[in-house]
């Protein structure tokens, strides 16, 4: 396999859009699992069916980011090999991440299958959807080795420069997923358990076609043994960092959902949604983050820093741009959104729109900022600081600030909603540091 895209030369800003939008588009199909499962299930199975996929979601979601994590960080390896010509050690990356992948979704298919119900149990969700989350949780954890297939076969991709093939594997699983929601759901009337195994058969479906589509257009990598240890841990030093900082988010959002279940069904069901929009919002952040790891890992590999300088330049710019163009319609039309998936009637509607008002506004600046950096420091082999960094947000930031403004303050749920808003604003000051005092420069630790 060699680089389909160099991205150490020509103009920065075309060469971010044009590989960052078919990745934007891709997690923004890739937030379309839960929404459509959401959408679908409130439709048949009322507020309860939605409150139950939101925990479950949530929890399946914590294992489908360490997946990604973990690809990006061993794509940042594969990159930096294909940018030097190097094709001896991108092959021996390329093994060693696919052979990684096997063995860890094999491990944490074990793990969420072991602690899926002491999970549901601590995130206190209410006895009448305990049931029904516990049997999602446990089918999505089933299927954990199709969302590492998936989402390695696309690392490498990606970190070759091409994102249009992931894109079209993840609409092919999203389409597939929805077709699935509606006939077993819908039709077999099999509820939030119809709405996991359509989840799960969407993702083993969309890992064939990669796999086939890989084969027939040559694009399948030489595997290579030699030197499979030492790049193996080259990966681990990169990819677990990664890894644990996506999951460190997550499990703040955990606690947070554990929380907010306190008060109430409707909370639970309205706070869910308004993180599925909230995060669908967010998507362009996270394309062109992708983009500033994959530009920085090549950039630097050939020495050229000053480069790298403009990318972070040129990805604030184009981040800020982007996210306004989702953020501002989700205001402006917040009520009309939330009564997709619940009733005007419901005291949820209402709450899901307070979570907008907070979570999806101005603070997305905050957000924009720390994750750019973030995805920089990745990209120049510091993930150890992206994940302090993420520590500093998600635990630190998020649910100190959120639990004194809910109890001491006595906001209550609306605490926590601003709370979340307002944490990542230290941890993207953490970054512009980072970036200017140009440590990163000598090279990763």
């Amino acid at each position: 396999m060699n680089i389909q895209y160099d991205m150490t030369k020509g103009p920065i800003a075309s060469q971010m859009f044009r590989f960052a939008f078919p990745l934007m588009l891709t997690y923004v199909l890739q937030t379309g699992y839960g929404a459509a499962d959401m959408l679908i299930v409130s439709r048949f199975a009322g507020e309860e069916g939605v409150a139950a996929v939101s925990n479950g979601s949530t929890l399946a979601f914590l294992i489908a980011s360490f997946c990604m994590g973990f690809g990006s960080g061993g794509a940042v390896l594969i990159g930096s090999c294909a940018a030097c010509g190097d094709k001896a050690a991108q092959q021996g990356a390329v093994s060693a991440l696919c052979g990684l992948a096997v063995l860890l979704s094999a491990a944490v298919t074990a793990v969420g299958l072991a602690f899926s119900e002491a999970a549901v149990s601590l995130l206190g969700v209410p006895s009448v959807i305990h049931a029904a989350t516990l049997e999602y949780t446990r089918i999505l954890c089933a299927g954990t080795v199709f969302v590492f297939g998936l989402h390695t076969v696309c690392a490498v991709l990606r970190a070759l420069g091409n994102s249009v093939l992931p894109l079209l594997l993840v609409f092919f699983s999203v389409v597939l997923n929805i077709v699935l929601d509606l006939v077993f759901v819908g039709l077999l009337g099999r509820s939030t358990t119809g709405a996991a195994e359509a989840t799960v058969l969407a993702q083993a479906g969309a890992f064939a076609v990669s796999l086939l589509l890989l084969k027939t257009g040559k694009l399948l990598p030489t595997f290579s043994f030699s030197n499979l240890k030492e790049f193996s841990i080259v990966i681990l030093r990169t990819g677990l960092p990664v890894s644990a900082q996506t999951t460190v988010i997550n499990v703040s959002f955990l606690i947070m959902t554990a929380m907010l279940n306190d008060y109430g069904t409707a909370v639970a069901a309205a706070t869910g949604i308004g993180l599925k929009i909230n995060t669908l919002a967010g998507m362009p952040c996270w394309g062109i983050g992708q983009a500033v790891t994959v530009m920085t890992s090549q950039n630097l590999a050939v020495g050229n820093t000053e480069r790298v300088r403009n990318i972070v330049r040129t990805a604030l710019k184009l981040n800020i741009a982007v996210t306004a163009a989702f953020v501002l319609p989700v205001q402006a039309a917040a009520e009309p959104i939330m009564s997709l998936f619940l009733t005007s009637a419901s005291s949820a509607a209402d709450i899901g729109v307070q979570y907008l008002r907070w979570c999806c506004s101005l603070n997305s600046l905050f957000y924009i900022t720390m994750y750019v950096f973030d995805s920089f420091a990745i990209g120049t082999g510091h993930p150890v600081f992206a994940f302090f960094n993420a520590v500093i947000e998600a635990l630190l930031v998020r649910l100190l600030l959120s639990f004194l403004l809910a109890e001491t303050f006595g906001m209550g749920y609306a605490g926590w909603y601003a709370g979340q808003a307002l944490a990542p604003l230290f941890p993207a000051l953490c970054g512009v540091v980072f970036c200017l005092r140009g440590t990163w420069q000598k090279g990763p630790r």
